[in-house]
């Protein structure tokens, strides 16, 4: 299945022009929609502690604080392999993939995207899985997020800001 992405066409705001979030409510309700663009939040975050793609040489994944630029926007893509998607990120734009010691990095190519499963919680949030294995998104003391939690005990949950919709 091809990935395919919008741009924002010459005359339109940007991603950064359409960042007003209201901090007193982060969430949607629920897994977001394949195709959604959104902010990815910390259960709770009420407009703190956003996952943001580092804009550094190494853009690893952690929790780092509002939504402040498009590194901090994310679109799930949804991928061949039915009920999985993959992390685009639209600051680097590229999608999510995994080292070898299960940290997690924005420089894919569409091919090469760490494939995710989305579990619902029942509550208005969710957990996102590693497809095929038994490990969850965790996230380490610093705040780098990685697929080493091996139960949705150690999982972080997650809810997603709604940006824009396709």
């Amino acid at each position: 299945m091809p990935f395919l992405f919008a741009s924002t066409a010459a005359g339109q705001d940007s991603f950064r022009d359409k960042l007003v979030l209201d901090p007193d409510e982060t969430c949607s309700t629920g897994v977001p929609a394949a195709g959604d663009i959104i902010a990815l939040a910390l259960r709770g975050a009420k407009g703190k502690n956003y996952v943001r793609a580092g804009n550094q040489d190494v853009p690893r994944l952690a929790v780092r604080g509002a939504v402040t630029d498009e590194y901090s926007i994310f679109r799930f893509v949804q991928a061949a392999t039915e009920d999985t998607v993959a992390l685009f990120s639209f600051g680097h734009e590229q999608f999510v993939l995994m080292d070898e010691e299960t940290r997690l990095f924005a420089q894919a190519e569409g091919k090469a995207a760490l494939l995710m499963s989305l579990e619902d919680t029942g509550d208005g949030y969710f957990r996102i899985k590693l497809d095929g294995y038994p490990f969850w998104m965790g996230m380490n003391a610093n705040g780098y997020l990685d697929f080493r939690a091996r139960s949705t005990d150690n999982a972080v949950t997650f809810c997603a800001q709604l940006i824009a919709a396709e």
